[in-house]
């Protein structure tokens, strides 16, 4: 049985009203790879409810094809020997719930508190950019 995924901190709750205004999906992940908090951006560019998500492994969002690149990424972040990577901007594809892909901005940031460590991930659908993109 899966260790059940913290609870995210009253210090992150307090943000909540800023992050559910925002457009761009937000999911914080832990240092096991589980989603602990979705956004309701998230809820409607992934299809997935909290109640789908929430304790799923970040992996049910990222393309299998893509998944090395992504755990990558996080990898460096979480590198403590590299303090100038603690934030990046990347795009990458991730996958909704009917199991499409599509083309995003990634932002990812991580903190520690205590002694957990999460990831804080800002995701931006850019189809209709990619789209002017190629057509021009």
């Amino acid at each position: 049985m899966k260790d059940a995924p913290q609870p995210i901190t009253e210090s992150f709750s307090n943000l909540t009203s800023i992050i559910e205004a925002t457009p761009d999906a937000i999911a914080v992940v832990n240092e096991k790879g589980q989603i602990v908090y979705w956004n309701n951006a998230a809820i409607k560019i992934f299809g997935f409810s909290r109640e789908e998500i929430i304790g799923k492994s970040l992996s049910t969002i990222i393309p299998d094809e893509m998944a090395d690149f992504h755990f990558d990424i996080i990898h460096k972040i979480l590198d403590e020997s590299n303090p100038d990577f603690k934030s990046t901007t990347v795009e990458v594809y991730l996958k909704r719930k009917n199991n499409t892909a599509f083309p995003a901005d990634l932002t990812v940031s991580s903190w520690k508190e205590g002694d957990n460590i999460y990831l804080f991930g800002v995701m931006r659908d850019i189809t209709s950019r990619k789209k002017l993109e190629q057509d021009n």
